[in-house]
């Protein structure tokens, strides 16, 4: 962390589980999360997903309690995580996993020009 920066939020008690994947999968745009994931290795996606993927029906049901506008600190680092695990359930469940770097090398030359989100 760099110094003087503030330490990320953690994520809420029932959610400690995932604190080792903060640093590298709760990112604040989709442009973000999208080459987070062309950067990351297959062994980096696929131990994502599967620690996440149980999960995923006990975070929406956490984050359904709060405004999406007002999310707080540890609920929006969650969100984030959220948020990246459809981006890397991409590369599982859709495309060939082993293929990702062919599709990051063309990916690459696509430009994400308007942010949907800044979570």
């Amino acid at each position: 962390m760099a110094e003087g920066a503030a330490p990320r939020p953690r994520l809420p008690d029932a959610f400690q589980d995932l604190e080792p994947f903060i640093d590298t999968w709760a990112v604040q745009t989709m442009a973000a999360r999208h080459q987070r994931r062309l950067s990351s290795t297959a062994e980096e996606r696929q131990g994502f997903y599967d620690a996440i993927t149980p999960r995923l029906e006990d975070i929406l049901k956490y984050l359904n309690d709060f405004p999406l506008d007002d999310l707080p600190g540890d609920a929006l680092t969650l969100m984030q995580l959220l948020l990246s695990s459809v981006e890397v359930s991409l590369s599982i469940e859709v495309f060939d996993p082993e293929k990702e770097q062919l599709h990051a090398k063309d990916a690459a030359r696509i430009e994400i020009s308007h942010e949907l989100d800044d979570f």
